[in-house]
């Protein structure tokens, strides 16, 4: 919200997957880029998905160079790319200068979407990157702390497969309702929120022509 309302006018791609679990997420913040060009390109299995045809692979996109003013993928992409320096560097070539991309990337989850996971990454690790890509990073933030991560990754066992399916079921409910929210408010004041985070929210700028 608060890039789209410094420039007006502007090109924007969207990366989001049309088969992910979480959600298509195609148009998710097209409101907030009123009178732009508003792109989307779809991505599963390391390959993106564009006008219908799957594209080779995940580091060569078909838009030309300098063209873009923002990139956001609204798919928790980076895990999925078997080649992310290579997919970041690509970023950087479509970005105007002064450009910026948005982008998630996975710290502590569990594997998901078989064979197509391939890294978590730490903060040190995604500056690194950045850094090769010649993108000066804007902020690098965590979205939880350990105690809201250890609760998540404690959710996706069957620890409520232990008890008998009725009550189970009524464990894991309570569980959502009551266990979530309370880690969500100790995290808030917990220091040191980057150390065991779920993951990053990445916010990185194009300065070079």
């Amino acid at each position: 919200r608060e890039f789209a309302l410094q420039r007006p006018q502007m090109s924007v791609l969207n990366i989001f997957a049309s088969k992910d679990a979480s959600g298509f997420r195609k148009g998710v913040y097209k409101p907030l880029f009123e009178g732009t060009v508003y792109d989307t390109i779809d991505f599963w299995e390391d390959k993106y998905i564009y006008d219908g045809n799957t594209l080779s692979n995940s580091y060569s996109l078909p838009m030309e160079s300098n063209s873009v003013d923002a990139i956001i993928t609204t798919k928790i992409l980076l895990e999925h790319i078997s080649e992310p320096a290579e997919t970041i560097k690509e970023f950087a070539r479509l970005l105007k200068p002064g450009g910026e991309a948005f982008m998630i990337a996975p710290f502590a989850m569990a594997i998901h979407q078989p064979p197509h996971d391939y890294f978590r990454f730490t903060e040190y690790g995604l500056r690194h990157l950045f850094k090769k890509a010649e993108l000066e990073v804007v902020y690098i933030r965590p979205t939880l702390s350990g105690f809201m991560t250890t609760m998540d990754a404690f959710m996706l066992f069957n620890f409520f497969g232990l008890f008998p399916k009725a009550v189970g079921g009524r464990l894991r409910k309570y569980s959502k309702r009551w266990i979530v929210p309370f880690a969500m408010w100790l995290d808030s004041r917990i220091p040191d929120q980057g150390r065991f985070c779920r993951h990053y929210i990445c916010r990185v700028r194009k300065t070079n022509t």
